[in-house]
Formats: structure tokens, C-alpha cells, sequence
């Protein structure tokens, strides 16, 4: 998932400013479940990864 949001959708031939507000937009379109889905992958991904 990390490497289809970081590559397809803000690839790298973007500026940093565009990636910024490609980010800004894409996460201004989340509910707060997106958010808590989000936050729950990260927790798994940091737990997983020490």
C-alpha cells in the first residue's frame, strides 16, 4: 500500500510543491474512518518493524 500511494499516485517526477498538495487534497477527502483504518496500519507497520 505505502509504495502504490508513494510512487502511483505522486510520482516522482512531480515537484515537492505538487506532491504536498496532491497529499493535502487526498487526505482532506478522508472520513474518520479512513483516519482510524490509517492509524491502525501504521500501529501494525511500527509494531511489525521494530
Amino acid at each position: 500500500m505505502e509504495v502504490m500511494l508513494a510512487e502511483d499516485l505522486f510520482p516522482a517526477n512531480l515537484s515537492i510543491e505538487e506532491r504536498t498538495r496532491h497529499w493535502i487534497h487526498f487526505f482532506s477527502l478522508f472520513t474518520p474512518l479512513h483516519v482510524k483504518a490509517l492509524n491502525s496500519i501504521l500501529s501494525l507497520k511500527r509494531r511489525y518493524s521494530c
